[in-house]
């Protein structure tokens, strides 16, 4: 599914594209900003672990 068919139904989803694979980076664009910043591999997977986390168990929560 192309990225501007996502976009009517609001669903979350991860794309990663072959220049990121290869240079181990991804482009996250939070839904609704048109902010886009380019993080690491283990960078994102670490913010997205964390974020995904509920408030109760997170650590210090």
């Amino acid at each position: 599914m192309k990225y501007a068919e996502m976009l009517p139904t609001q669903e979350p989803f991860i794309a990663i594209g072959l220049r990121n694979a290869d240079a181990r980076n991804v482009s996250i664009r939070r839904l609704g900003s048109q902010d886009q910043t380019v993080v690491s591999l283990d960078a994102a997977l670490a913010s997205l672990k964390s974020e995904a986390m509920p408030p109760d168990l997170r650590c210090g929560g």
